[in-house]
């Protein structure tokens, strides 16, 4: 049920032209005659009863429903917006407007009685175009992808499976989808039932209260931009949004995971002291764009948010400085101005990562999307490149099962290197997809054979296909287990893989340079931000983890940084045949530079500490322990003094002796090198080949015979 509360002043009812609100009042004249009102013969402003008419719209009456939600989708094209949807709808049909028509009320109800049809267009155009807030999910299809499949036929099956979900959420199974395609893009109004109220009526005749339940009317927005595929939802609750995004891709593209929840506004570049490119960018329309707030975190013992605010803050920072600290880690809103062509006062343009915007006026969206996309503000669609799909995939089909010819699909030209991640459902799928598309069609199994049937197999059985191979229908798993090992074995890690939490999967452990054991995860998830998986991983186990991503997020980088954790993003890593190039000696040198803030020290400089460890050792009377063997137990062992006397029967005072004498002819403390004692033994095993030069490195560890030719 509509909102009447503007049509309580009847002088609104006195706005319309008199002969035609009887016509419109006629539609229901039986029911207002039952009722004691009784519209004039010969209707004039003078002798029409707008003071009975409008009471009569404040109640609540089920037999006037309609003139209740025609009234009020009249008197929203009577409104600036309206007039102008009306003109556009009726030049589209070829309709010409009587001149005759004085007022806009009065062009409103004509267009309604006479056009219904069109009235009813440029009503939901009229909503469509009053939106003003998005979220905006980026497409995993490229153009090699088949085309928006986009018929009457799936416009039906499309408002079915919302009238589902509507009703779910108790709104009511009613909707109605008005769909319409401008220029690259194509726009679906769905309009449904809100949540049942209830309203209290009194009788006139009997002073008794009615109790009167109703819906309001509820709107939502979704488009599809052919040319960036892209989806844009108008802001709605996450649920809402969820099915809409999941419905859209499974009913024209014919997979759940069409779509997913992306970085579409990447605001690091704010971190730049050069911003030129809100002065170099240009797109026809738009004369001046200026940075007016912005807010982000700041680290310390305490996240300090801080939200900046100016008529431009460009001109009001230090132009040496950026405007956003590069210590910031979480910039999470922005606030542009945007002057267009032919106006003196700019509109603002809210963004807030990772996918939200909201306009100030709701026809700015297309050249504002434009300008952001030329100044690397807004990103989105899909990509070409193979480890970008293949990442994607990691992301948000983890843990999916599909048929072979749906992987296929996905993967493309590098199914042959990712086939190895797939393993065996062990159950087959009730549908099927011919080779090149996810395109699902339902299957018939009758005497031995599977026929797959097209979508109106009722009309068009030639479109069938036949004899279906059983292979063709078994599902098969993206395994996580299978991916995961490849990393284990590339960073060193002991693998005890489980999945940790929604998104998380822990790879397992592995020893730091300070001896201690610490964790691995593999980090993926459509929906959730890099950033908000590292803090809860970080929040679960600590600092000192190694935090695994598909693909690369300055934020998190940061973030992790200051955690003191390895970041790995896969998409720096991947090599042609998608394994993975950084070795075990790159994370643990990482590591130990993250843990340490230090370099960590090279084969040359642990060669050189042998070799003068074994220049000490020149006295073959020399008393036990030599020079080498503490530099060997201490180090690389990590044994401390009383350790060494107590296992091996050393003196402690030959021992503390042999100790000084390493720390004056190495130039540092021995407590430094024992941070290494993880690296000593795989520094050692590389320089093994050095013994043409009359030095083995590794028999000097052991202190055998290090220089024996």
């Amino acid at each position: 049920m509509a909102n009447l509360t503007k049509f309580a002043n009847p002088e609104i009812f006195r706005r319309f032209d008199a002969p035609l609100l009887a016509q419109f009042l006629a539609l229901k004249e039986d029911v207002l005659a039952a009722r004691g009102l009784v519209i004039p013969a010969l209707p004039t402003k003078e002798n029409m009863p707008y003071d009975e008419i409008a009471k009569f719209f404040l109640s609540a009456d089920d037999s006037l429903l309609e003139l209740y939600q025609a009234i009020c989708l009249i008197g929203s094209l009577a409104a600036k917006h309206g007039r102008g949807a009306i003109f556009a709808v009726a030049k589209e049909a070829k309709i010409k407007i009587p001149r005759w028509l004085s007022s806009h009320y009065d062009l409103a109800l004509w267009v309604w009685l006479n056009h219904p049809k069109i009235a009813e267009h440029a009503g939901y155009r009229l909503k469509m175009h009053n939106t003003r807030s998005f979220h905006y999910f980026s497409s995993f299809l490229d153009e090699k992808a088949p085309a928006l499949d986009y018929t009457q036929a799936n416009i039906d099956r499309f408002a079915a499976k919302m009238a589902t979900y509507y009703s779910a959420v108790s709104k009511g199974g009613a909707v109605k989808i008005f769909d319409v395609m401008e220029g690259d893009e194509l726009w679906l109004l769905i309009r449904h039932g809100g949540y049942l109220e209830r309203r209290g009526d009194v009788d006139e005749k009997t002073g008794e209260v009615e109790t009167v339940c109703f819906r309001d009317e509820e709107y939502d927005v979704v488009i599809y931009n052919k040319r960036h595929f892209e989806l844009k939802i108008r802001n709605a609750t996450n649920a809402t949004m969820e099915r809409l995004k999941l419905e859209f891709g499974t009913v024209f593209f014919g997979s759940l995971h069409t779509f997913v929840q992306r970085e579409t506004f990447p605001l690091q570049a704010l971190r730049e002291t050069d911003l030129n490119f809100l002065k170099t960018v240009k797109v026809p329309g738009i004369k001046e764009v200026k940075i007016s707030e912005v807010r982000y975190s700041l680290p310390g013992c305490v996240t300090k948010t801080v939200h900046e605010k100016s008529a431009d803050l460009i001109m009001a920072s230090n132009p040496r400085e950026p405007i956003v600290p590069v210590a910031a880690f979480d910039v999470n809103f922005a606030k542009l101005k945007f002057v267009f062509e032919g106006e003196a006062k700019g509109r603002s343009v809210d963004l807030y990562p990772p996918n939200k915007s909201s306009f100030g006026r709701e026809s700015d969206a297309p050249l504002v999307e434009a300008w952001l996309r030329e100044a690397g503000l807004m990103s989105g669609g899909s990509a070409d490149d193979p480890h970008v799909r293949l990442l994607k995939i990691l992301n948000i089909h983890l843990r999916a099962s599909y048929t072979l010819n749906e992987w296929r699909f996905l993967f493309r030209e590098v199914y042959d290197q990712a086939e190895p991640f797939l393993v065996d459902a062990g159950r087959e799928a009730d549908y099927w997809c011919e080779l090149g598309t996810m395109q699902r069609k339902e299957i018939l199994r009758e005497n031995g054979s599977i026929t797959a049937l097209s979508p109106d197999y009722a009309d068009h059985p030639e479109l069938e296909r036949y004899n279906i191979p059983e292979e063709e229908l078994k599902l098969y798993t993206l395994c996580p287990e299978a991916f995961a090992g490849r990393l284990c074995q590339c960073y060193g890690v002991e693998p005890s893989f489980r999945q940790h939490d929604d998104g998380l999967f822990r790879l397992g452990t592995f020893r730091g340079p300070d001896r201690k054991r610490y964790t691995a995860f593999l980090a993926t998830h459509p929906e959730r931000s890099q950033l908000s998986l590292a803090k809860q991983v970080v929040g679960q186990e600590g600092e000192g983890v190694m935090m695994v991503f598909p693909d690369y997020c300055p934020d998190t980088a940061e973030f992790t940084r200051q955690k003191k954790s390895i970041y790995v993003p896969l998409v720096d890593l991947l090599n042609d045949d998608f394994t993975v190039c950084a070795t075990f000696d790159d994370a643990k040198q990482k590591f130990f530079e993250i843990q340490t803030e230090k370099e960590l020290i090279s084969q040359e400089q642990i060669a050189s500490f042998l070799a003068i460890s074994k220049e000490l050792d020149g006295n073959k009377r020399l008393k036990a322990p030599t020079h080498t063997t503490v530099l060997n137990l201490y180090c690389m062992e990590g044994l401390t003094t009383d350790e060494m006397v107590k296992k091996y029967g050393f003196s402690k005072g030959t021992v503390m002796s042999r100790k000084k004498d390493l720390e004056t002819k190495l130039g540092r403390p021995l407590n430094e090198l024992r941070a290494y004692s993880d690296h000593f033994e795989k520094i050692a095993e590389s320089l093994s080949d050095d013994r043409g030069d009359g030095y083995n490195a590794r028999a000097a560890i052991y202190d055998d015979g290090a220089y024996d030719k």
